[in-house]
Formats: C-alpha cells, structure tokens, sequence
C-alpha cells in the first residue's frame, strides 16, 4: 500500500542517514588547546591567533573531527605540555571524555620571529630624478611543537614540528606589520600576506600535512581501542 511505501522509504532514508552518521564518527576526534604563545611574548595572543587558523585548516581536510574549543582550555588547565607525565593522568582521561575527544593536539609556539636590516643605495631612474633608496633584507620564522596525545592513555602518538621560513630583499619596510602583529596578536589581509604571514602559514601547513599523513594510522588505532 501506499503507507507502507512511504514507511519504507522513510525507514530507507534514516538508515542511509545512520550509516553516514557513523562514517562521519569513524573520523579521528580531536580537540585542540590552545598553543602557548613564544617565551619572549607571553602576553600576546599569538597562540590564539595560530590555533584558530590551524583549527580551520584541519577541518578542511576532511580527515578529522575537530571539536569545539570553548571548554577544552578550561578542562585541561593542569596538562603542562613541558612535563612528559602531562600533568594529572588520573584525571586526564575524564576530562578527554567530557570532551568526547579521542586526542588532545597540544602545542607552543618555540619561534615566532622577524628580523630586517636596510642597506642604502643610490637609485638611478630612467623616468624623474635619481633617488636614494633602502634595501630591506627580510627574514620570517616560525616554528610550533605540537604533540597529539591519546586521552585515554596519555601516551603522546605524534610529537613534531610545524616549521615555516621565509626571507625576501626590497624596497618596502615591513617593520611597521610585524609591530601590529605583535600588538594585537591577528592576522589581517594585510598581514597575512607579509613575510611573517607567509611563514606563519607555512608552520600551520606543516601541521596538518604532518597529521593529515598519520590520520588513518590514528583512525585505526582509535577504532582498535573502540
């Protein structure tokens, strides 16, 4: 009949929605703490800046469950990413489970530097006058440590390095956007696109190729504990 049909049809359609349900679960869940800014600016909010844009960048591979950060912060303030123990292990799992998270990614940002000299010259122009210039020589780096620690057990499954480095010789000073940078801890248009951008980029793109190429190693190691 008729009701049957689209009983059936209906039934059909939440399976197939369960199925994808749980493909989507299948996924590595991960929750991000917020990377401890530089030794040197450690009241800047330059680890907030990285962590939200490695947080984009990881959920558009596709290959994680990347969870909300509003409490992960708050339920792992003991975890001291210095210490190999990671702070309180009897209390460390629990807290990953409010979280239903599988793998806590910690990290700190150990380099975030910018460092320019000029050079002056006398500039010969085939259109105006002759002027003199300054050459700026430009040097960008970037580095996190970031560790992936599975919640349960509190063992560290991938420790590494995301690195970024960029130089690059002109005319133009980009003291003034490093200052910025510093200052309010973003990245504007403007600022993503200077030297330290780039190689603040870079160091982001690192991390998730880094853990983009682990990511069924760790899916599977999530489903054999499961």
């Amino acid at each position: 009949t008729l009701k049957q049909i689209r009983f059936t049809a209906i039934s059909l359609v939440l399976i197939f929605s369960g199925v994808a349900a749980i493909a989507q679960d299948s996924r590595p869940k991960v929750a991000i703490k917020t990377f401890a800014n530089p030794a040197n600016f450690s009241r800047s909010t330059i680890g907030d800046s990285l962590t939200d844009m490695l947080t984009t960048e990881l959920e558009n591979t596709g290959k994680f469950n990347v969870l909300e950060r509003a409490q992960i912060d708050e339920l792992t303030k003991e975890i001291d990413f210095g210490s190999s123990g990671y702070g309180n292990q009897k209390t460390f799992a629990p807290k990953g489970n409010l979280l239903g998270a599988q793998y806590l990614l910690m990290g700190k940002v150990t380099n975030f530097s910018y460092t320019e000299s000029g050079q002056q010259r006398y500039k010969v122009n085939l259109v105006g006058p002759n002027t003199y210039v300054i050459d700026y020589t430009k040097q960008a780096d970037v580095r996190v440590d970031f560790r992936l620690v599975d919640v349960s057990t509190a063992e560290t499954v991938i420790s590494q390095q995301g690195i970024g480095h960029a130089t690059n010789k002109s005319e133009v000073s980009e003291m003034a956007t490093w200052r910025g940078i510093m200052s309010s801890g973003a990245f504007t248009a403007e600022s993503s696109s200077s030297l330290i951008g780039r190689a603040t980029t870079d160091a982001i793109n690192d991390i998730v190729r880094k853990l983009s190429s682990l990511s069924d190693v760790v899916q599977k190691r999530g489903a054999a504990a499961a």
